[in-house]
């Protein structure tokens, strides 16, 4: 007895291929049918929910074999060029508002679906048809006009996503998958604009327009180039130590923008501040630590650039995860009309010496450097050199080998700094980059702590 996939070739009479080839002059098309051919054989493969995915198998089927029907009826060549033109125009027209009908009512079924959607993805056993699937989704999910069935579809594949722990397969994301919560932002700085927003009509996001940039083919072939070291870092870590980012934003407004999950407890810096006594700062800063491993051990390594508190959020277990890394380095990229000492002032006091040299170059030891301002940071409540006002006069002591006290409080004491931290802080913040320890040797040490 043939398979579905079968039966769905015998009844329309022609392979896959030949039949998405047909499709191929309108725009977009061809995929949705590979798409459509996706869904019908998955639902017809899947283990679990049998009858409801069948259903589902069989709008999808019909929807082809009706696409199928009528690309037959459409008009051929004759010998009267202007009149053959006229009325191929008609037909496509008819067919595309056919086809939106018809993508509707298949949207809608997918919006209030009761079967288990991510076990049909996960009968698909293998990673390429888990992508195609959800590329399926992604892509009916983007046709779709109507905004009931829009949100009921967007929140059906936000629900996918995190079942799969995946992310959308394009992640450069359209205004119907993400959508600001206010005009205003909720924190800004030179660099930067935060925005609230909502992700597939599910999950609260964090917006980060970049204001030193904008929107152009360069801009876009930048970010397409970022999206994979974030795809990369996800697929290693999961989340567990690194924020996840969701995509990017160039078509929302004049400025490109990042999005990441929203984390309530906000930065590392304004949490110690709000929790103190609450707080093993050990535990926090070998989290903080365990973060930078996993990008420095990345193959390449990644280089975060700009480590500091305002940089590391708070999960809602009151775990460390580095955000934004690499941030300022698509910033100084793809900026308009700035400056590289203009674009990250704010940041001087975290940096080490060698990115003022000339021209600055960062790499993994200049995170080791950071990481080390950061520990000092989040024990003192303060960032580095807060007796100095100008940042600019900061970057002048570093480079002359200047670093911040030992602080003797009671409370600083309290928070963890005995001697054996502060030995590793100071072999961290050397001047000479070779001096200091790699990310793993940091980490035996905190162990030693």
């Amino acid at each position: 007895m043939p398979g579905r996939e079968e039966s769905v070739l015998l009844t329309l009479g022609q392979p896959v291929a030949e039949i998405v080839a047909e499709f191929s002059g309108i725009p977009g098309l061809d995929l949705g049918v590979k798409s459509l051919f996706n869904i019908v054989e998955l639902c017809y493969n899947v283990s679990y929910n049998k009858q409801a995915a069948k259903q589902l198998g069989e709008r999808c089927y019909k929807l082809l074999k009706g696409l199928n029907e009528r690309m037959q009826s459409r008009p051929h060549s004759n010998l009267n060029y202007a009149s053959d033109e006229i009325e191929s125009y008609h037909w496509q027209r008819e067919f595309a508002a056919k086809v939106q009908t018809d993508f509707g009512n298949l949207a809608q079924r997918l919006a209030s679906v009761e079967i288990d959607l991510k076990q049909i993805v996960t009968d698909a056993h293998n990673e390429k048809a888990s992508h195609e699937i959800l590329q399926s989704f992604q892509k009916i999910a983007r046709q779709v006009k109507e905004p009931g069935i829009r949100s009921g579809l967007s929140q059906n594949l936000s629900d996918l996503l995190r079942d799969l722990e995946e992310q959308l397969p394009d992640m450069n994301l359209q205004s119907s998958e993400i959508r600001r919560l206010s005009t205003t932002p909720i924190s800004t700085s030179l660099r930067v604009d935060v925005y609230e927003g909502i992700y597939l009509e599910r999950r609260k996001v964090s917006i980060r327009e970049l204001r030193t940039a904008t929107v152009n083919d360069h801009t876009l072939r930048r970010f397409e180039r970022e999206v994979k070291i974030w795809d990369q870092v996800w697929k290693l870590d999961r989340g567990r130590h690194i924020l996840p980012f969701y995509g990017f934003c160039i078509s929302d407004g004049v400025r490109p923008c990042t999005i990441s999950q929203w984390q309530q407890n906000g930065s590392a810096i304004s949490y110690v501040k709000l929790h103190d006594t609450q707080i093993d700062y050990k535990v926090l800063i070998k989290g903080i630590a365990q973060g930078v491993q996993i990008l420095h051990e990345m193959n390449p390594p990644i280089v975060h650039g700009d480590l500091k508190g305002e940089n590391i959020m708070i999960s809602d277990a009151g775990s460390p995860l580095i955000a934004n890394f690499g941030l300022s380095k698509i910033i100084e990229d793809i900026g308009a009309e700035v400056t590289y000492s203009g674009s990250l002032d704010e940041s001087y006091r975290w940096f080490a010496p060698e990115i003022f040299d000339g021209q600055p170059m960062m790499a993994t030891m200049s995170d080791i450097y950071s990481l080390a301002m950061t520990i000092y940071e989040l024990l003192t409540h303060s960032r580095p050199f807060s007796d100095l006002k100008l940042n600019h006069s900061v970057s002048t002591l570093i480079v002359e080998g200047r670093r911040p006290p030992r602080p003797n409080s009671a409370e600083v004491v309290q928070r963890g700094l005995d001697d054996s931290l502060w030995g590793l802080i100071t072999q961290c913040w050397q001047g000479d980059p070779l001096r200091r320890p790699t990310i793993s040797e940091a980490i035996t040490s905190l162990d030693k702590i």
